[in-house]
């Protein structure tokens, strides 16, 4: 019997009338006659069911004796009926056996010898049915250019057959058929054959050797090629921001890929806020398909304000204004501004909308003040470049030129700047400077940039540059000097069984350079904090300077593992979180400790653990982490928005 087969005889069977529905026809029926024998005295029954795990659910769900058991003692069948659906039983449980490929099934129905009113059910599935030979055969417009030798469509086709989900020496089972099916389709439409429809399928089980033989053609129809290309709701952009990231002219074959990696240059521009690329899936049109790129524009301008908190930079206010089409020209300037108690900077950047190859030209500035665990630093910064995103790879290249005043108390203080008692602090401040090229690079290979869940992205950043500074308290032989700068971070996802999440990341950086050569705070590291090392203080995990105050290092790792999970399956975007962070940044990595050290330019390499909430919003993961580190006595609230690559 084939598949299909098997799946209309159940289903006739569910959707036939119910005994008690057979019932009340009947007693209408002599009520009309007023002429019928009475029927026999009801009773209820008692089913027990003996089978294995998962056609123990699958009867009890399923038999119409079971169903009938159900029914109230006022509503309970005569023995009659009772009767005959004792005897339909065993072929219902054979045919619901064969939905989960055991055609081999033996089910017996009876009835309790100590108790007439018990029936017994018992099924023993024997071997399953397996996949014995697999046909799968193409016509179309794929078959013809398979057949004259075309190297991408003999791929596509072999991809198929080796991708099917019911290889031989698999479990037959009727939904994996009905999937193995649909996916192949949605392959085939994701590779431009949008007309691709099944015209034959088959599945036979032989008794005999309890195979199954499968045998499929599927007519691709027509590959689509790209035409005409239609924009609408453009308003105050220019139309040519919109064709020219297509990436592909007339003639290029439609697939999935390739529109939805238009769809999401089209977003990352920030011009729009809704943006759909869809094409005629008419047949006829296949060799000319016009596509329609639907947009909703962003406002041209923008201004928010945000509130935040956490326990390391406590309260802060933040200010952005964004102006998408500046003095009428196809640029974005955006303005932030953020004011906190440790923390208060000033950033603009200039940048072009992408034009021809996705690029554009990007200017910015920046200033700021931050106060960490021991030190205040002032820095500035200008930078100019060009910068090129896709959705597999962007690209940034960029010149910069920038300036740092750090300051350190001449004592070990209790707190940021605390004394006691109070008394004016002296400080030593080193001035660095630097003027760069930087090369800034992050590849994606995951199945969502906004909220990813399986597969890679890796960060990479190369400077060369000069830098330095006049001489300091702390480095009396400070001087001027070319350096090199090297980082990496690679982030890792996977999805694991019952909906349970695994991230991994690693961070590794590096500054290559003279001995004395003073360098700016923005160009060395410090770890700790949020996308760092949860459970310190912010740039809290770096070395010591000859006081022991925090100072940049030269040297960093960090590494992080975090497992979640839904809260509940009604809640699939709400997660839970559990994680362990670890990581420091040295002098040198030949300076890192697992135990704190007094020597200058070590660092002890921080441990931290804590849990959390995650909401997989459409911008991006919202979370909230609560979390402790090694040797540290009280616990960090940290919240974020967004994925890091």
């Amino acid at each position: 019997m084939t598949a299909a087969g098997v799946a209309r005889e159940h289903l006739q069977r569910l959707s036939a009338p119910s005994p008690r529905a057979r019932l009340l026809a009947h007693g209408l029926a002599c009520a009309t006659a007023l002429a019928c024998a009475a029927p026999a005295q009801a009773a209820t029954r008692e089913l027990v069911v003996d089978a294995p795990s998962p056609f123990k659910a699958l009867l009890e769900k399923n038999l119409d004796i079971e169903r009938a058991a159900r029914l109230g003692e006022s509503d309970s069948l005569d023995d009659t009926e009772w009767s005959r659906l004792i005897a339909a039983a065993p072929a219902q449980g054979r045919a619901l056996a064969q939905t989960e490929g055991y055609f081999r099934a033996e089910v017996t129905v009876a009835a309790d010898p100590a108790d007439p009113h018990r029936i017994l059910i018992k099924l023993m599935p024997g071997p399953p049915a397996t996949v014995g030979r697999f046909t799968l055969e193409f016509d179309g417009e794929l078959a013809r250019a398979a057949e004259s030798g075309d190297s991408k469509a003999l791929d596509l086709e072999a991809s198929l057959r080796s991708e099917w989900e019911m290889q031989p020496g698999q479990v037959f089972r009727n939904r994996n058929w009905d999937g193995a099916k649909a996916q192949t389709l949605s392959a085939l439409r994701a590779e431009g054959y949008a007309a691709a429809v099944w015209t034959a399928t088959a599945a036979q089980v032989d008794p005999a050797t309890n195979k199954a033989r499968l045998f499929l053609v599927v007519d691709t129809g027509p590959r689509f090629l790209a035409g005409d290309l239609v924009v609408e709701g453009i308003e105050r952009q220019a139309e040519s921001n919109v064709r020219e990231l297509a990436g592909f002219g007339l003639g290029t074959p439609l697939t999935q890929k390739r529109l939805l990696d238009y769809q999401d240059r089209l977003q990352k521009t920030g011009l729009f806020d809704q943006v759909a690329v869809i094409y005629d899936p008419d047949p006829a049109q296949a060799a000319h398909a016009t596509v329609t790129v639907r947009v909703h524009e962003q406002s041209l301008q923008q201004a928010t304000v945000a509130l935040g908190w956490n326990s390391l930079t406590k309260a802060r206010i933040t200010l952005e204004h964004v102006d998408r089409r500046i003095f009428g020209l196809p640029a974005t300037l955006s303005n932030k501004v953020q004011w906190g108690k440790d923390v208060q900077a000033w950033d603009a950047s200039l940048a072009t909308h992408p034009a021809e190859n996705f690029h554009s030209w990007i200017s910015g500035v920046s200033v700021s003040s931050i106060q960490s665990t021991s030190d205040l630093v002032r820095a500035g910064a200008v930078r100019f470049g060009r910068t090129q995103n896709s959705n597999a790879l962007d690209r940034t290249t960029y010149v910069q030129l920038e300036r740092s005043i750090q300051c350190t108390p001449h004592a070990r203080l209790v707190g940021p700047w605390a004394t006691d008692p109070p008394i004016e602090p002296k400080f030593d401040c080193v001035d660095a400077r630097a003027l760069s090229l930087n090369q800034a690079n992050v590849w994606r290979n995951v199945d969502s940039v906004i909220l990813p869940t399986d597969g890679y992205s890796l960060s990479g950043q190369v400077g060369v540059g000069y830098a330095g500074g006049p001489p300091s308290y702390n480095d009396r032989d400070a001087t001027y000097g070319p350096y090199s700068r090297l980082y990496g971070r690679v982030t890792r996802y996977w999805p694991l069984a019952d909906s349970f999440f695994l991230q991994g990341r690693l961070e590794l950086g590096q500054i290559v350079t003279r001995p004395h050569v003073a360098m700016p705070d923005a160009e060395q590291w410090r770890a700790g904090g949020v996308d760092s090392v949860r459970g310190y203080d912010w740039r809290s995990l770096a070395p010591h300077d000859s006081r022991g105050n925090v100072v940049g290092g030269n040297s960093l790792v960090t590494a992080s593992l975090e497992i979640a999970h839904p809260f509940a399956q009604s809640l699939p975007s709400v997660w839970w979180a559990t994680f362990v962070d670890v990581g420091s940044a040295a002098s040198h990595f030949s300076d890192l400790r697992w135990h704190e050290s007094a020597k200058t330019g070590t660092a002890e390499i921080g441990r931290g653990v804590g849990v959390g909430v995650r909401w997989r919003s459409p911008v991006g993961p919202l979370k909230i982490d609560l979390s402790k580190g090694a040797g540290i006595d009280h616990l960090h609230l940290d919240l974020s928005i967004g994925v890091i690559f």
